[in-house]
């Protein structure tokens, strides 16, 4: 598959002593994430880091990766190395890390990672609010998941179908049929 042939290329790369450069080495990084070997993309990144300028994008594929895989710790570990060498992070970067938080229902850091992001001056979009609804959706807290959904909305960000699907299926497990 893909991930294979990425690191046969990074394979021979190195053998013809090619030294990679940050659009490789998160090329290689992303393909691991995406077949799902999130461990050897975060060797691969820290085996590189002090040679190859890691940017925003190779930071937040780890964080993704981490996401997937409900690793929360080392989503945010990770997140906390970015802020201390100072990576720039944006909304992407801090919707990964509230859905690292979200599907390893850490619901109190996923809000304090947002209050974070708030506090930095970046905004939070409908998919950052969709991780957080369907997160509270999952762990049976409905109410948190419909008040975050109200500040949404009066946030001018438009409910789209998938949020009110997170929220119909919030209420169908919360057994709340009056509601749905």
């Amino acid at each position: 598959g893909r991930t294979e042939q990425a690191m046969e290329m990074w394979s021979d790369m190195l053998a013809r002593e090619v030294s990679p450069n940050s659009v490789t080495l998160g090329c290689v990084i992303d393909a691991l994430v995406e077949g799902r070997r999130v461990d050897e993309a975060l060797a691969l990144f820290q085996e590189w880091k002090g040679r190859v300028k890691c940017d925003t994008i190779t930071y937040s594929t780890l964080i993704k990766g981490f996401a997937a895989i409900n690793d929360a710790d080392r989503a945010m570990a990770l997140f906390g190395d970015m802020k201390a060498l100072g990576v720039q992070l944006n909304h992407v970067v801090y919707t990964a890390v509230i859905t690292a938080c979200s599907r390893s229902g850490q619901m109190k850091r996923a809000d304090a990672v947002l209050a974070d992001m708030v506090a930095d001056g970046i905004k939070p979009n409908a998919i950052t609010y969709s991780v957080l609804i369907r997160g509270y959706c999952v762990r049976g807290d409905l109410k948190a998941a419909l008040e975050l959904f109200q500040r949404m909305i009066r946030l001018g960000f438009p409910a789209d179908c998938i949020i009110f699907n997170t929220l119909l299926d919030g209420c169908v497990q919360s057994a709340n049929w009056e509601l749905a």
